[in-house]
């Protein structure tokens, strides 16, 4: 049983509404991606496209998907990022000024409801949806070229989504013997076009791989080798995070490397009694589970809020020979989960 991690790199091609909050009539977004919003889509995607194979008795084939890949497939948090002058740079809150992010990535959309007897705008129907734009803003005072140029006219730089996801192969019920060689061509087939986020109906969260979009990266080494390093980007200043494996399932270290007394968590963190030596921002993270009653399925049925550290939590070093700490990533809703606490 191994476990195979790869870079996935997308091209945003339309608007991405990640949601949050609403403030007023103001929906707002997230400045990323959130990882359980890809993994629901992929696991629509392998279920519409007959990818791989289910697993339990329920009545929905998208249950029976996600019971299955639940236990083999695992994403990181997708980031906005640019490519510039042959790097990737990466916007990570936290380590990256939020301003900064907010102000080359983010944009707004006015609408209104149509009262159509009057032929009409609805009376107190104004609303804005936050997104991320296709195009980031540029901060360099150079006339930008022709492909720098958004579809309003607009000068920016393609926005690029960064992030990782493990999937679990030479497993016996995976379909897949012949090791991770077959199973980054099916994730590449599943994600070389993907929908996620708010407004799909308007066409928003549309996303492509990038040229070199999709990199495997090997196999996930043991705790006795030298760990991989994630998020390895110009801006950052080096890995953010490492992987290994730990008791047959995947740990991610954050912190502890070269003279950093600290580290930033790219996800959400499960709060729990016990994280002492983080700390961040308070945010309770709502999901909602589609469900089966009495042989009918409930869309969104099951409303689950979990407290969490919003990304960018710092946490301090804990010095063991990996150095930092040590977090696990969380079937389905893929939020971290710290390896000390109850495990």
């Amino acid at each position: 049983m191994t476990w195979s991690a790869f870079r996935v790199i997308f091209r945003l091609c339309t608007p991405l509404h990640a949601g949050w909050r609403r403030v007023g009539n103001t929906w707002q977004t997230r400045t990323y991606l959130p990882a359980v919003n890809l993994f629901k889509a992929v696991v629509a995607r392998c279920t519409e496209k007959q990818i791989w194979f289910e697993s339990g008795d329920e009545p929905n084939p998208y249950i029976r998907k996600q019971n299955w890949l639940q236990h083999r497939l695992l994403f990181t948090y997708f980031f906005p990022a640019i490519y510039h002058q042959g790097k990737y740079q990466v916007y990570i809150p936290g380590p990256c000024d939020r301003r900064l992010i907010e102000y080359m990535f983010l944009d707004c959309y006015g609408g209104t409801s149509l009262n159509h007897a009057a032929s009409t705008a609805l009376d107190g129907s104004l609303h804005y949806v936050e997104y991320i734009r296709p195009f980031a803003r540029s901060l360099s005072k150079h006339v930008p070229s022709q492909e720098s140029i958004d579809s309003y006219g607009n000068p920016g730089i393609p926005t690029l989504l960064y992030g990782y996801c493990f999937f679990k192969v030479q497993d016996s019920a995976n379909g897949c013997s012949k090791g991770s060689s077959d199973v980054g061509n099916l994730l590449r087939q599943v994600l070389k076009n993907i929908q996620v986020g708010g407004e799909r109906s308007s066409g928003w969260g549309k996303l492509t791989l990038a040229g070199d979009g999709f990199k495997e990266l090997g196999e996930i080494p043991s705790d006795t080798s030298p760990a991989m390093d994630l998020f390895t980007v110009v801006n950052l200043g080096g890995p953010l995070a490492r992987l290994y494996m730990k008791s047959g399932s995947p740990c991610i270290k954050v912190g502890g490397q070269e003279k950093k007394k600290e580290g930033y968590i790219p996800a959400h963190l499960k709060a729990e009694p016990g994280l002492v030596t983080i700390r961040g921002r308070n945010e309770m993270l709502y999901t909602r589970e589609t469900i089966t009653v009495k042989g009918r399925t409930q869309f969104g049925g099951r409303t689950r809020a979990i407290p969490c550290l919003a990304p960018g939590a710092v946490v301090q070093v804990e010095g063991d020979k990996h150095g930092g700490s040590c977090f696990r990533i969380e079937p389905v809703s893929c939020i971290w989960k710290h390896d000390s606490i109850n495990s």
